[in-house]
């Protein structure tokens, strides 16, 4: 790869990416919201470039709850101080799935292609959606209280 061809490092798109969130939150809370839950695909490059250092699918499915866990946080989080309404929050959150869903994007489901490192992607991309549910259940449960 020639130097005019590099790709900016993750520091650099974490800074254009705060100031652009930022940016959009000032012009209008729900649409910085919306542009910091669409940016967390910017997992997908970091899954792919480490999931071949991972040594079996047990660090894969660590690293997909880890990550599960801190998008339904932040997202809950973004939802609720930009909205104040249930239902904008309930829609931020599929969004939140739906980016955490692009991790394993394009990869072929069948086994006779798949290599052990997108295997391995899939399991990050299966436990981060999965804990990711889970977490925001508990989240809604938690903050709008136990209704029976």
């Amino acid at each position: 790869m020639s130097p005019d061809e590099r790709k900016p490092s993750t520091i650099l798109y974490l800074i254009v990416a705060v100031a652009v969130t930022g940016g959009a939150w000032v012009i209008w809370r729900p649409l910085g919201a919306v542009v910091a839950i669409m940016l967390i695909g910017k997992f997908r490059e970091i899954t792919i470039n480490n999931s071949y250092y991972w040594d079996s699918p047990k660090y894969a499915a660590i690293f997909g709850h880890v990550v599960g866990l801190m998008t339904a946080l932040f997202v809950r989080t973004l939802a609720i101080f930009a909205v104040k309404s249930e239902w904008p929050r309930t829609g931020f959150e599929i969004l939140g799935a739906m980016a955490l869903a692009y991790i394993g994007y394009g990869i072929r489901r069948g086994d006779s292609f798949r290599t052990d490192a997108q295997r391995l992607q899939l399991i990050t991309q299966g436990a981060a959606v999965i804990t990711f549910v889970v977490a925001m259940v508990v989240a809604v449960l938690f903050t709008n209280g136990w209704r029976g």
